[in-house]
């Protein structure tokens, strides 16, 4: 499973620096428990430590260590919020409940949550339930409906029936982010094809250079990258599901 798109990263690190300047400091989403057993800078010290583990992609450590910060201060959304991409990202059977769990921990404290909305899509999407990704993308979209990441994952959940919608959302993903055209929008066209019936007659190659890849080999790379999948793979898996 790929890492979390760049946009939902740079929206943890926000709540990092949220917690670093406020902790302790009563600017926090509620005051520390009265079972807080860490001082606010060894908690500030110790959160600090997971981000680094986040970002060496160390996904257990992480996990450990936000998983004890959320016990000590569970009020403290970014805590939450960063687990629950460490268990993401650990992407193992037992790492789906606990990405649930965390979520939940999340929305207690805020339950509009975008962030906490998004990285359950995510999950949904990865397994396969569309319907259910659809739902959270959206809920996310409703505090962040211009979220150039949040506008993509919903293009990419929606069946082949309803292009013209998916087409509008990526239209709003590029509005104000055009350098993510060769990243998302050509890769997100070439998808929608591959998962269209009357289109499955066309060679993969054909589909890539019309979407305006040069070669078929940069594209491959970059549609696995994306998706975990072949674009033969993806074919296959989304016709026989249409």
């Amino acid at each position: 499973m790929k890492h979390p798109p760049r946009s939902a990263v740079r929206f943890v690190a926000l709540f990092v620096l949220g917690c670093a300047a406020s902790c302790g400091d009563g600017k926090t989403a509620a005051p520390p428990t009265p079972a807080s057993s860490m001082t606010d800078a060894e908690y500030v010290r110790r959160f600090h430590a997971g981000v680094v583990e986040l970002e060496q992609h160390r996904f257990l450590d992480a996990a450990k260590t936000f998983g004890e910060l959320t016990k000590d201060r569970p009020r403290n959304l970014a805590a939450w919020i960063n687990l629950a991409e460490a268990e993401l990202n650990r992407n193992t059977p037992e790492s789906h409940p606990a990405v649930e769990a965390a979520v939940a921990g999340a929305l207690a404290v805020d339950p509009e949550d975008p962030q906490a909305h998004f990285i359950r899509g995510i999950l949904h999407k990865h397994l396969g339930e569309f319907e259910q990704a659809e739902a959270r993308f959206r809920a996310a979209l409703k505090k962040a409906p211009e979220d150039p990441t949040l506008n993509y994952q919903l293009a990419t959940v929606l069946p082949p029936e309803r292009s013209e919608e998916a087409i509008v959302l990526l239209e709003t993903c590029l509005a104000g982010q055009t350098h993510l055209s060769s990243a998302y929008y050509r890769l997100a066209e070439v998808k929608l094809a591959l998962a269209d019936p009357a289109q499955q007659h066309l060679p993969v190659l054909t589909l890539a250079l019309e979407a305006g890849f040069g070669s078929i080999g940069p594209f491959n790379r970059a549609f696995k990258a994306d998706t975990g999948l072949t674009p033969t793979d993806f074919r296959r898996l989304k016709l026989a599901d249409s």
